[in-house]
């Protein structure tokens, strides 16, 4: 096994279990991210690296958020509201929110104040999708 890989097994191997999901959560969004972006050039038939204005190509724009919005219906909008900002049981409101990705995940998995722990509630592909919704949800 080459170096690289085992200092990558034994870093892994020492991490805390929230912190190895975060970590696999990344690598998927990683990977969702790929795979909208290219899908998204192949659909559009231009060619990214071929751009001539970059203030026109927002690949951000591509994420597919339906399944975030679809969980965020199911089991968020209770507290948080459809658009974030209700504030039930003293909820954050969401369009305010400056926690980055690892802080979004952090608090659906352990939870904070009256919000319940979604820690093994949903797989890890959900929690990926549900943070990048939250994210969208900001003003």
């Amino acid at each position: 096994m080459p170096i690289k890989q085992m200092l990558t097994v034994v870093l892994f191997l020492s991490m805390s279990d929230i912190m190895k999901r975060i970590f696999l959560i990344t690598i998927l969004r990683l990977v969702l991210l790929l795979t909208l972006g290219l899908s998204n050039c192949k659909s559009s038939g231009t060619n990214p690296s071929s751009r001539q204005d970059d203030t026109t190509y927002a690949p951000t724009a591509a994420i597919n958020t339906t399944r975030g919005h679809e969980l965020f219906q199911q089991r968020c909008i209770a507290c948080h509201g459809l658009n974030g900002k209700y504030r039930n049981n003293n909820a954050a409101d969401l369009q305010f929110n400056k926690l980055d990705s690892i802080g979004i995940i952090n608090t659906i998995v352990n939870g904070k104040g009256a919000m319940p722990m979604f820690d093994h509630v949903m797989p890890d592909s959900d929690l990926a999708q549900l943070e990048l919704y939250v994210k969208t949800l900001r003003r």
